[in-house]
């Protein structure tokens, strides 16, 4: 009932919802038959306001054809592993898609102090579990971690949050790649054969 009242702004098919004791943490998986995976312990009454969080946050990347993005990214990956920039784009690009997903939730869910406050408890959490099992992992690579950067992000983004490509940068990659392609294909090897002059009949 509580998935059900949640409004899913998209002409794509609204993922299905399962529990399921094999994940620990909330997750869309699926292409052609999206689906909404949770723990059991977000199906409970009194898990009731940190699910609809949670279904926030996972229908906006329903809405966004993260799957397919997602789906891009790793064959990129696969056929080019060699080239470290790539890993750093990727790790980049999907903590963005988690900032937009962050501000769409956060805006139909509430006010973003409250949508902020649950992310802060669940790294409150995900810190104490840390800390049992290692109680020297904590310093200053605990603060960039991608569940800290993004609380960040939502309660103060030093950067302007742009949901769409502004249509000049549509164009000018369209326009680039285009200039990449003519000059990649217009770049051939060919072997040339000299042929000696025959000489005239007597």
């Amino acid at each position: 009932a509580l998935y059900a009242s949640i409004p899913f702004v998209c002409q794509r098919r609204r993922p299905v919802l399962r529990v399921s004791s094999r994940t620990r943490r909330p997750v869309l998986l699926g292409m052609f038959r999206p689906t909404i995976l949770i723990p059991p312990i977000l199906d409970r009454p009194e898990a009731a306001e940190s699910l609809r969080l949670t279904l926030f946050h996972e229908l906006a990347h329903a809405e966004a054809a993260d799957p397919w993005f997602a789906l891009a990214t790793e064959s990129a990956s696969a056929f080019w592993f060699v080239l470290p920039q790539l890993w750093w784009i990727r790790r980049q690009m999907r903590l963005d898609a988690e900032f937009l997903a962050d501000r769409i939730a956060a805006e139909r869910f509430g006010p973003s102090g409250r949508y902020a406050a649950s992310l802060l408890e669940i790294v409150a959490d995900h810190a104490s579990g840390v800390a049992e099992a290692q109680p020297n992992s904590f310093g200053p690579a605990g603060l960039d971690s991608p569940l800290i950067q993004r609380v960040s992000m939502l309660v103060r983004s030093p950067f302007p949050v742009e949901r769409r490509s502004p249509s000049w940068w549509k164009w000018s990659v369209f326009a680039i790649t285009s200039l990449a392609i003519m000059i990649a294909t217009a770049l051939t090897i060919r072997a040339t054969s000299r042929s000696h002059p025959k000489s005239p009949p007597p």
